[in-house]
């Protein structure tokens, strides 16, 4: 974060975290991402961006032959793409995960209003851009962003 003399925050820039999981995404949206970081309505930290098939899969297994956390508890479904057959955005650096960022740490159960002012704001500095950006809450995958590039032959 910048602050002003004030000790207001001025603007939001990524962390290490996200820097270090921006690297292998798509330099469009990487480019999209550091711009909407700056006047962000909240701070946000990219959680997740590029994946192998294999790290899909092992999301994908969760809630199927992963049932149960080291705890003990239920597991959730978390995609319905397995990384082989069904392919995510992600395997291709098309796709990032992010969560809004206060008080020092990521807030995966924060404010689902946060979320949305953040997405909206990334697909908004994607518009200014004529980027494409699309915003996975449209369907449910509220901390997804992707880029949307129509691939014609």
């Amino acid at each position: 974060m910048i602050y002003n003399d004030k000790g207001e925050v001025v603007m939001f820039c990524l962390g290490k975290r996200s820097k270090d999981n921006l690297h292998k995404v798509h330099p469009t949206l990487r480019f999209i991402i550091e711009q909407a970081i700056k006047d962000s309505p909240y701070d946000f930290t990219i959680t997740d961006a590029f994946r192998t098939a294999k790290m899909q899969n092992d999301l994908y297994q969760k809630g199927r032959t992963i049932k149960f956390d080291k705890n003990g508890k239920k597991i959730n479904k978390v995609t319905p793409l397995d990384g082989y057959k069904r392919i995510s955005n992600h395997q291709f650096g098309m796709a990032i995960d992010f969560y809004i960022y206060e008080n020092g740490k990521v807030n995966v159960n924060g404010s689902l209003e946060k979320v949305k002012a953040v997405a909206k704001h990334i697909v908004a500095i994607g518009k200014k851009y004529g980027v494409n950006i699309r915003w996975g809450g449209e369907y449910g995958d509220y901390p997804h962003i992707e880029l949307m590039i129509n691939l014609k032959k």
